[in-house]
């Protein structure tokens, strides 16, 4: 197949790249793509001998600086022992450059990677020449060449490359060759190996894909794909599934509790049939923002309050996305989380251990850059050896919103002057984000949403957390809506987000 070159070097060093790159291109498995790579890198650079060269390069910087200064006052012999300086650090940084640089990509990551194949971000980002189907192909190349480098993780890789093979991209339909943009000889190969590895699913949707006929997009097109897709099927029966005894005995001693979340259809069918592509707003409040700029709603919204007009408003408007760079259009299905269900107020009497097992001593005064960096350094293995739970199947995350919302009224959230975080982020012009937080009492309690800089510390803002399936940030998995049940009787104005 295309980008066997990939499989020639599969040193550490370019697993790690592989790794990293991947946690760019598949944003909702970024943390265990990630962790994989902090454990090889590890043997490579450790995180201390990290820090060590990134101060390296600070030093090379300073010594410049006085070299320049001695220089302008003909210090020559400070100039001569600066030189032998300078030399040495130059030396050791070009030595380890390529290092320095993955140690960025791994160690040091952004908070949020959009996900450039989530419905309505590709038009806010792109990919600066890269097409979605250039990236399909590199993200099939990619998986393949880590699955060859590691076995331990074979299965998983093998999943990944069947997600994107099945991928819809550039507004076509199925996997055939033609729609996939793919030469179809690649895709005979695909089809060989899906038969040599016994993946009998994935071959059975090749040669369905292959022998329908396709509708091909001229090539190098990019056909713009809707910003929402209406809802229709079926969607979300997993997120009912109860979690494992074992693992809930576990969550108790965290201070997580399970609670199953009720369905409110109508709302997510107002969302979906009403999201328009996502436009950037600078106003300094979401609220301002919602409540200046309307969108004709469907009938169903005539019986919502104003409140939570302006709240599907915001949602079908403003881009916001998931902690794995989906756009963020809640989907009100039955679901059953794991949450932190401590009182608003009670921040510092709250069970400790969730808190401490994520590298922290408080609740409070904590940025969205420090929770983040945690949550996807430390959340996998706590899944796994905490909870019993499977990271690849389950994510540990700041409260979602509309969690928040639909189990405000039980635990009585949102009548306190405090702001929580929620999981997600509003997207800025130039690739900027604000970190989503609100139920402050003062602006509209549950109803309150707002942003806020990622690296602010502000005392009045409380971390809560929660357990959720991971398939519930699956933007991908959205495009069958959940349909044929009702939340509530014709007239009756629906639970969520109800104040």
């Amino acid at each position: 197949m295309a980008g066997n070159h990939l499989f020639e070097d599969s040193t550490p060093e370019t697993t790690v790249s592989h790794l990293a790159e991947m946690a760019r291109i598949d944003p909702l498995y970024r943390d265990l793509y990630l962790e994989r790579a902090r454990d090889l890198l590890a043997r490579l650079l450790p995180y201390q001998a990290y820090l060590q060269l990134n101060k390296g390069a600070a030093l090379l910087e300073e010594s410049l600086r006085q070299s320049r200064t001695a220089v302008e006052h003909g210090d020559w012999e400070t100039l001569r022992r600066l030189a032998a300086q300078i030399a040495f650090q130059r030396r050791e940084l070009n030595e380890k450059q390529s290092l320095l640089e993955l140690g960025t990509r791994v160690y040091d990551p952004p908070p949020v990677v959009p996900d450039l194949f989530s419905p309505g971000i590709w038009g806010i980002f792109g990919a600066g020449g890269e097409s979605r189907a250039d990236l399909r192909g590199k993200a099939l190349e990619l998986l393949a060449a880590l699955a060859a480098a590691g076995a331990d993780e074979e299965e998983f890789y093998g999943a990944r490359r069947s997600h994107f093979l099945t991928l819809v991209v550039n507004g076509s339909e199925g996997v055939g060759a033609e729609r996939l943009g793919q030469d179809p000889k690649t895709v005979k190969e695909e089809i060989l190996r899906a038969l040599e590895n016994g993946d009998e699913a994935l071959l059975e949707s090749l040669l369905q894909a292959m022998a329908e006929p396709g509708d091909a997009t001229a090539e190098g097109a990019e056909r713009p794909a809707p910003a929402a897709t209406p809802p229709e099927g079926r969607w979300g029966g997993e997120l009912t599934m109860p979690f494992p005894a074992d693992a809930l005995k576990r969550a108790q001693r965290l201070g997580l509790a399970p609670a199953r979340l009720a369905p409110a259809l109508e709302v997510s069918e107002c969302l979906y049939r009403a999201a328009h592509y996502p436009t950037h707003f600078e106003a300094a409040s979401l609220r301002d923002g919602g409540a200046r700029i309307h969108v004709p709603l469907p009938p169903a919204a005539e019986s919502f309050s104003r409140a939570l007009r302006e709240k599907i408003e915001l949602f079908t408007l403003h881009p916001f996305v998931t902690s794995s760079g989906g756009r963020y259009l809640p989907y009100m299905v039955e679901e059953e989380v794991l949450v932190e269900e401590f009182a608003e107020g009670d921040e510092a009497d709250s069970p400790a251990a969730l808190v401490t097992a994520l590298g922290f001593d408080r609740r409070r005064a904590l940025s969205r850059l420090q929770l983040e960096r945690s949550l996807l350094e430390r959340g996998p293995a706590l899944l796994r050896s905490d909870l019993g739970l499977d990271p690849r199947e389950f994510r540990l995350v700041c409260i979602p919103h509309d969690v928040y919302c639909r189990l405000g009224q039980r635990y009585g959230w949102g009548e306190q002057q405090v702001w929580t975080h929620f999981d997600g982020y509003q997207l800025l012009r130039e690739g900027r984000f604000r970190a989503l937080v609100g139920g402050d009492v003062r602006f509209g309690g549950l109803h309150d949403l707002c942003g806020i800089g990622i690296d602010d510390e502000r005392d009045g803002v409380v971390a809560r957390f929660a357990v959720v399936r991971r398939s519930r940030l699956d933007a991908a998995q959205r495009a069958a809506f959940p349909s044929g049940s009702r939340s509530c009787r014709p007239g009756e104005p629906p639970a969520a987000f109800a104040p």
